[in-house]
């Protein structure tokens, strides 16, 4: 043991450095300091380690050997956990490339494959047009959540439809939201519009696209909706749109659609600036994350740097910080009633004015099914949605908890509490919504 009593405490403090120096190049230097808060940790972490490492020259050689035991015992456990999660559980064939790495590796091959840039992205900027939908005519490589990166082909517009949809003279189902509705992380006839248009056999137009609120999503409406319409399904997510929605009404282009009666930006005429200002962004995109050969470097070295054990931990801590931020314990979704409700009033004026059903369908989020939750958003949205006389399709009620495990729905990655619905949920909700619709048809 002698090695201990020499080397062991020269060895923490080389560690210590080491650690506290690539968390400084990590934070500092590759990412610009736009990312300290996310390493903030990281640092408290490497001066603890500096600190114990200091006291370990004060320490017995037997508290040294328990020490030495007990670290490297951890360790390998560490590491023995990290493969079980990246080879069993994720799936050895699940694609562990980072987005920009795979669109890279893919453009080769799809010489139109653009990257999906959400709307969102464009809302502290100053542009010259505020975009509804993504690239047009292009494959749209999106996300990966079940192992594979979907890939979306995108009509005239940016949205997720076969282009013809747009020369037909009547439009049987037009859905509107956020990448629930746009089909994030699934592919082609998988997402919700296909599911609804193979059921229906009918014409159905998607005008979802990821990160839309629900001013987004009337804006769309305005904007893109043909006038010859029957029903307007409007799908609600749970998990962000009313926090993406007061982020909206602080945007100079989407509170007109909320203040201006017939505010319109006339985006049908101007897809070749949109498209621009998408591919633009996609270049800048990958400028930051530094080039292809960096990334490929990164991704080889993430078992290494215990990626899905971080990933797992990294869940854990920011579920017990807002556990503990939120005083009744539970997650809990605060309503913009206000808000929401004039948003929910022009949805019904515009349908009304071009003679279409109106229908809200309510979409719950992956940590309803995961975490201790309030029902005190779901309780007032209903509310609302029933005083305005507008059909309310409950998708919690109709199809998660007709089931004893709602997790099915989901993909099993064990991510975070964001995920999106794998194809088994998306053709379960497209078919409830359906059901509904057939039933409401025929009554009428």
């Amino acid at each position: 043991m002698n090695w201990i009593k020499k080397y062991f405490s020269y060895f923490l403090i080389i560690v210590s450095i080491f650690f506290l120096t690539y968390i400084i190049y990590i934070s500092e230097i590759y990412w610009n300091g736009n990312l300290r808060y996310y390493y903030f940790k990281y640092y408290i972490f490497s001066f603890i380690l500096f600190l114990i490492s200091f006291l370990s020259f004060f320490l017995s050689v037997k508290i040294k050997t328990y020490i030495t035991i007990i670290m490297f015992s951890i360790i390998f456990g560490l590491y023995l956990f990290e493969l079980y999660l990246f080879f069993f559980i994720k799936g050895i064939n699940f694609d562990t490339r980072t987005k920009v790495q795979a669109f890279l590796d893919k453009k080769t091959n799809i010489t139109d494959l653009v990257l999906s840039v959400t709307p969102s992205n464009y809302l502290d900027k100053d542009v010259e047009v505020f975009p509804l939908s993504g690239i047009s005519n292009s494959n749209t490589l999106d996300c990966n959540e079940s192992g594979y990166y979907s890939i979306v082909e995108t009509d005239r517009y940016g949205f997720n439809n076969p282009d013809e949809v747009w020369d037909k003279d009547n439009i049987d189902y037009a859905l509107i939201g956020d990448s629930f509705v746009w089909g994030s992380c699934v592919n082609r006839p998988n997402d919700l519009g296909s599911v609804i248009k193979n059921i229906s056999k009918s014409t159905v137009l998607n005008l979802g696209y990821g990160g839309n609120g629900p001013l987004a999503s009337y804006a769309s409406i305005k904007e893109y909706l043909p006038r010859q319409t029957k029903n307007i399904i409007w799908f609600y997510y749970e998990g962000n749109d009313n926090q993406n929605l007061l982020s909206e009404l602080e945007n100079k282009f989407l509170k007109n659609y909320y203040f201006k009666k017939n505010f319109n930006q006339n985006l049908k005429t101007k897809h070749d600036i949109i498209d621009t200002m998408g591919k633009k962004e996609i270049t800048e995109l990958i400028i930051k994350k530094n080039e292809k050969s960096k990334l490929i470097l990164f991704d080889r070295i993430k078992i290494l740097k215990l990626n899905e054990v971080r990933f797992i931990i990294g869940g854990y801590y920011e579920y017990i910080r807002r556990q503990l931020k939120n005083t009744n314990n539970e997650i809990d979704r605060k309503t913009p009633e206000k808000e929401i409700t004039k948003v929910v009033k022009l949805m019904k004026i515009n349908s009304d004015k071009i003679g279409a059903n109106l229908y809200f369908v309510y979409l719950p989020e992956y940590a309803r099914f995961k975490h201790k939750y309030s029902n005190k958003n779901y309780k007032k949205i209903k509310n609302i949605i029933n005083k305005n006389e507008i059909y309310f399709i409950d998708i919690i009620e109709e199809v998660f908890k007709k089931t004893n495990n709602p997790l099915e729905y989901f993909p099993n990655n064990l991510r975070g509490s964001d995920l999106h619905y794998n194809e088994k949920g998306y053709f379960e909700i497209g078919n409830t919504v359906y059901k509904h619709l057939e039933l409401r048809d025929f009554l009428n």
